[in-house]
């Protein structure tokens, strides 16, 4: 279908806003950026669970819940979308059906995780924590006019890689070692020792990686990534690896999240696997055709 306002300027965003008004118009590029990190992310971390938990997902649909409880009860991963005034009452209503291992993943930006971990009695949650980059460039928000479309293009998927953030938006990388760990946390559910969880965890983030394949080193998580040195010496194959709190991953330093922080090459490998995820080639890469791997999103 075409857009019948294409070339009737007075019908746009911008004719209506006065001059005083018009150098606020960045804010738009920054909402529409925003937006796309949110579902790129989400999109990622559901993926990378599905790819763990098959048996769980295989059918995919929509099924709509009017009961908070049963919703709760049901999900494994549960997405909290509602206005900061009714979070109170919906958490309330929730936090007695949510089991240990249910996921839930907040985009209620106004409140913070240690106020969520409170009102849902609940440690495994994921919350984004968004910020600007100063001088960042954000040009490539501003072309954008449909979410689902713009998370094919290869420019737009890696303007919201959580590892490069060439977006102008970064996320912090505590975000992406809480993913992780919480990858971990469903194979301990399911009793996986912790070195086939690890064998998981490597297949789906570096073995596939397409940088793994151009790459000179070899780079695997080991034990020491998720836990201290200490610890790890008391873990054997065939131990589970311990319940990780992902709000304490949030607030605190671990040694995946250092790792994250300060290895370059690491940070490549997982950032093509992102983009490999979504379905489109990192830009960073010298591959010009798209990479296939066990993380793609469906179309």
């Amino acid at each position: 279908m075409s857009d019948i306002t294409v070339g009737l300027d007075s019908l746009s965003f911008e004719s209506g806003l006065s001059e005083c008004e018009k150098p606020f118009l960045f804010l738009k590029a920054r909402y529409t950026g925003l937006v796309l990190c949110s579902c790129a992310h989400a999109a990622f971390f559901v993926k990378l669970i599905h790819a763990v938990s098959t048996d769980d997902l295989k059918i995919l649909g929509v099924e709509c819940f009017y009961d908070n409880r049963r919703l709760a009860a049901w999900a494994d991963v549960l997405f909290l979308c509602c206005l900061p005034s009714h979070l109170s009452r919906v958490c309330a209503e929730i936090q007695s059906e949510l089991s240990q291992s249910c996921i839930v993943y907040s985009f209620v930006s106004a409140v913070p995780v240690p106020r969520l971990k409170q009102l849902l009695a609940h440690s495994s949650i994921l919350r984004p924590e968004y910020t600007f980059i100063e001088g960042g460039s954000g040009n490539v928000w501003k072309q954008v006019s449909d979410v689902i479309a713009s998370l094919k293009d290869p420019l737009v998927v890696d303007a919201t890689c959580p590892l490069r953030q060439s977006g102008g938006i970064s996320v912090d990388r505590k975000w992406f070692a809480a993913v992780l760990y919480s990858v971990l946390n469903v194979c301990s559910h399911m009793n996986t020792d912790s070195q086939q969880s690890l064998n998981t965890i490597n297949e789906l983030l570096i073995k596939q990686s397409p940088a793994q394949n151009k790459s000179e080193g070899t780079f695997l998580f080991t034990i020491q990534n998720f836990v201290n040195a200490t610890f790890a010496s008391t873990l054997s194959e065939d131990d589970p690896f311990p319940w990780f709190s992902l709000t304490d991953v949030l607030l605190k330093d671990t040694p995946l999240s250092k790792i994250l922080s300060e290895d370059h090459s690491f940070q490549e490998h997982l950032a093509a696997t992102y983009c490999a995820a979504h379905r489109v080639p990192s830009t960073e890469s010298e591959e010009t055709k798209e990479q296939e791997t066990s993380l793609q999103l469906t179309s």
